[in-house]
């Protein structure tokens, strides 16, 4: 698969002063650092996780039950302060981007007509899959499904897995796109973040309409390039095991009606590639 781990774009902030773990939920609670982002416990999945394991301090991304971008540290202080780091970039990109609730911030004048302007839409944030909740257990999927084109012709729950269920589940997504873009009045998006492994057409920053957008996100399902698609107030990120991640000003009843026309679940989740 074409994977996009974590990577800081620049050197992260330095001296927190953070001394333990005991610190670290108080201080993000101030900075407004959403609670979806991270975990202590590991009960949650698609979060970043600090946690202490056979003497040593484990800081990583959790998705599946699966672990990314680990890294490990003798001393409790190094991990909490990596892990701050990480949340830090993820809250500010938030921020930076508009993804965050400004309602509390909206002028007073504003506020009192009852009418949110654009410019103070919240932009939610979702998890959009083929992958029914029902079967996520302690953060992990226990039902036996494929998870990348390359699954065709192979073998789950009893059956033989074709092409032609791979193209129809594909094209439930493509038309989650579709008609989610369409629900929010955006006609274009742009390619951010390029990875394109295969030499194909694409290229960092080019814009493109419904039909680029399709045969874009077809690209990225097929694990054949991998980039973001963003616009003000929306985004769509591609992530591991054919999830998928979008952002918008649609409410949750409105995207998770759009998603199960679709044969599509939709959660409510941040982004991990943001």
């Amino acid at each position: 698969m074409v994977y996009n781990k974590h990577t800081a774009d620049g050197a992260p902030p330095k001296g927190r002063g953070f001394v333990d773990r005991q610190a670290l939920p108080e201080r993000l609670r101030r900075e407004g650092v959403p609670k979806q982002l991270y975990d202590f416990r590991r009960r949650k999945d698609d979060v970043y996780v600090l946690s202490e394991e056979g003497g040593k301090w484990l800081v990583f991304y959790l998705e599946r039950g699966s672990r990314y971008d680990l890294k490990s540290f003798d001393k409790e202080e190094g991990a909490c302060e990596d892990f701050y780091n990480r949340l830090h970039e993820s809250h500010q990109f938030l921020i930076d981007h508009h993804l965050i609730d400004k309602y509390d911030r909206m002028p007073s004048a504003e506020r009192k007509t009852g009418k949110t302007p654009w410019r103070w839409r919240r932009v939610n944030s979702y998890r959009v899959t083929k992958y029914d909740p029902k079967f996520r257990i302690d953060g992990i999927y226990t039902a036996d499904e494929w998870t990348s084109i390359f699954d065709v012709g192979q073998t789950f729950s009893g059956r033989e897995f074709t092409m032609r269920e791979y193209e129809i589940t594909e094209q439930n997504y493509i038309n989650f796109i579709l008609k989610t873009l369409s629900a929010c009045g955006i006609e274009h998006l742009t390619i951010c973040q390029l990875e394109n492994y295969g030499r194909l057409r694409w290229r960092d920053g080019q814009r493109l309409d419904a039909a680029g957008v399709q045969a874009f996100a077809r690209d990225c399902l097929r694990e054949k390039v991998w980039g973001k698609l963003q616009a003000k107030h929306f985004f769509v990120h591609f992530g591991y095991d054919y999830y998928m991640y979008v952002g918008c000003t649609l409410d949750g009843g409105e995207i998770k009606k759009i998603a199960e026309e679709n044969c599509l679940f939709c959660e409510n989740m941040p982004s991990p590639y943001l």
